[in-house]
């Protein structure tokens, strides 16, 4: 389990299809390589799936399971928001903020 922190860059959500083959740090090292190379989340994300599907052909053959997954630039959608919220806007989300939020959620491990 991974709790929210201010320095967090990217939020990854994915079914297990995505984690049988592909760790958290692989995950955030195809994420953060789109990330630098100007690419957005969707491209991101898309990358992450293709790579998920690659290891399930190159490990299992034709099958595999479903391939689910979301991808957030965190910067990126704070930025968006506070924006958004003009110069008397909410502001940039505190670390309780963020706890707030991962505790709304509720990720397990």
């Amino acid at each position: 389990r991974h709790s929210m922190q201010p320095g967090d860059e990217y939020l990854i959500m994915a079914s297990d299809g995505v984690w049988e083959f592909i760790d958290s740090a692989m995950a955030v090292r195809i994420v953060d390589g789109m990330h630098q190379d100007g690419k957005t989340a969707e491209e991101a994300c898309r990358m992450l799936i293709l790579q998920a599907a690659i290891a399930w052909q190159l490990n299992e053959g034709a099958y595999r399971d479903d391939i689910t997954a979301i991808v957030v630039y965190l910067h990126d959608t704070l930025s968006y928001i506070e924006h958004q919220a003009g110069p008397k806007g909410l502001g940039r989300p505190t670390l309780e903020t963020l706890k707030e939020v991962d505790a709304a959620f509720d990720f397990p491990n």
